[in-house]
C-alpha cells in the first residue's frame, strides 16, 4: 500500500512538473522573441505565479497524504491492543 501511495504521489508530481514546462516553454519563446524588459518581467511574474500555485497544491496534497498515512499507522496499534 505504501508503494502504491508513493507511486501515485510521484505520478502527480511528474504531472505537475510537465504542466510547469508546458507553461514555461511558450513564455520563454515570447521572451526570446522580444527584447523588451517589461515583457520579460511580466513573463517572469507569470512563470513564478504558476510555480507558486502548482507547488502549493502539490504541498497540500502531499501533506494530506502524509497525515492520512500517519493517522492510519497510529490507529492500527490501538485497534490491535483493544481486541
Amino acid at each position: 500500500m505504501l508503494l502504491n501511495l508513493a507511486f501515485i504521489t510521484l505520478l502527480i508530481f511528474l504531472l505537475h512538473l510537465a504542466s510547469i514546462f508546458l507553461f514555461l516553454i511558450p513564455q520563454l519563446k515570447s521572451v526570446l522573441s522580444s527584447n523588451l524588459l517589461s515583457q520579460f518581467s511580466s513573463s517572469l511574474l507569470h512563470i513564478l505565479f504558476h510555480f507558486r500555485i502548482v507547488f502549493f497544491f502539490n504541498f497540500l496534497f502531499l501533506s494530506f497524504l502524509l497525515l492520512s498515512f500517519s493517522n492510519r499507522c497510529n490507529f492500527l496499534p490501538s485497534i490491535n491492543s483493544s481486541s
